[in-house]
């Protein structure tokens, strides 16, 4: 079992708290990073949010980010120093989830997420989790881990099943393609779209709001006047026909379509194209783990399904493969154990997710202390 303490050995100021009458700010501060986030970061976000929170029961915590970026994700080298990475990965996953459940389910205090720039990876659950997410002309929102043997995490097994937009949420998980600017809006990922040149402006205003009742005024009042059109207009009846998700959903499907629709389609042509190095069995994973999720009411279950897979993907090769391929030896180029998806077995998918004998991994439970969600 690994201790918290072993994800709290980096720098102490990777999340700055600055307290205000009424709010308190949150401010990632890995900015030469790219704000990638570490063990630390989920310990500190633990403490502010969940242990010592604002003396306001209704305090407004208004979730930042320095420098351009929001964050591009977990920080894989710095994970990967924790012995053994997948009990790492397990201890995280849990930090955060209680984190990030917390801010969804929060019925007093209220929480802002400033979203600029990149939001990738396994940072996406806590900016999501906010009642109200500003997204600006520079919004990046992308799910990579299929190029690297992972898999869609960070509670985006959640909520990318749930984007209005018919088989977008499928589509963004599998190809890890970058959403933009209005589009992000326009999905539902966030709920306000304003003026990248008024972000200070607007983290002033939220840091000395005197009304929590008064957020979403203080939001509208940066909104843009008139938002862009969705970007891929015409391109949603291949999303529905292609990405369509249900239980019956196979990836081989999504392929064979994929390929029928790319003589006229430039996004299933692009999508092809994309997928073609990626690790079959992250693709399969993705695609199962998103399909799990699409029956649950509580975000709560989806994240104790995350935990398990997270430590389960950490353990088999297609994640050592990618981690040497794309951050080690720097090839990009990795040799897959399963070189098509249709050569991956069903059985290995189906054990990724087997909740029934968790021996030596952590399992999510919401209000137990994170150390103790270990099962010897």
């Amino acid at each position: 079992m690994l201790r918290l303490s072993c994800l709290a050995r980096q720098a102490k100021d990777s999340v700055l708290k600055k307290d205000f009458p009424c709010s308190r700010l949150l401010t990632l501060n890995r900015p030469e990073k790219l704000n990638s986030i570490h063990g630390e970061v989920g310990v500190l976000f633990k403490r502010y949010i969940r242990d010592t929170p604002h003396p306001k029961k209704n305090a407004v915590y208004i979730i930042a980010a320095a420098g351009k970026h929001f964050s591009v994700g977990g920080d894989l080298i710095e994970h990967l120093k924790l012995d053994p990475p997948y009990k790492g990965m397990g201890l995280w996953t849990v930090l955060q989830g209680q984190t990030d459940l917390r801010i969804q389910q929060s019925t007093d205090a209220v929480f802002v997420s400033l979203i600029q720039g990149y939001l990738m990876g396994g940072t996406v659950g806590m900016p999501l989790s906010c009642q109200h997410r500003v997204g600006f002309e520079s919004t990046r929102f992308a799910m990579p881990e299929n190029k690297i043997g992972f898999y869609t995490n960070g509670e985006a097994t959640w909520y990318l099943p749930r984007i209005p937009i018919k088989g977008l949420g499928l589509y963004l998980a599998l190809t890890g393609v970058q959403l933009k600017g209005a589009d992000v809006f326009h999905a539902q990922l966030c709920n306000h779209y304003c003026r990248l040149d008024q972000l200070d402006t607007l983290r002033e205003n939220l840091c000395h709001i005197q009304d929590p009742n008064q957020v979403e005024e203080c939001i509208r009042a940066v909104h843009h006047d008139t938002v862009p059109a969705l970007t891929f207009e015409g391109e949603l009846q291949m999303l529905e026909n292609v990405f369509a998700l249900d239980k019956s959903t196979r990836l081989e499907d999504v392929i064979c379509k994929l390929e029928a629709a790319a003589h006229k389609s430039a996004m299933a042509k692009s999508a092809l194209e994309v997928m073609k190095p990626y690790c079959p069995l992250s693709l399969k994973v993705t695609l199962r783990a998103l399909q799990n999720t699409l029956e649950f009411t509580d975000m709560k279950d989806a994240i104790a399904l995350e935990t398990c897979a997270s430590q389960k993907m950490c353990q088999l090769s297609a994640f050592r493969e990618g981690i040497r391929a794309y951050f080690i030896d720097k090839t990009n180029a990795p040799q897959w154990e399963w070189k098509t998806v249709s050569d991956v077995p069903d059985t290995l998918v189906d054990s990724v997710f087997d909740l029934r004998n968790p021996s030596q991994l952590y399992v999510f439970d919401p209000e137990k202390d994170p150390e103790s969600c270990y099962v010897e």
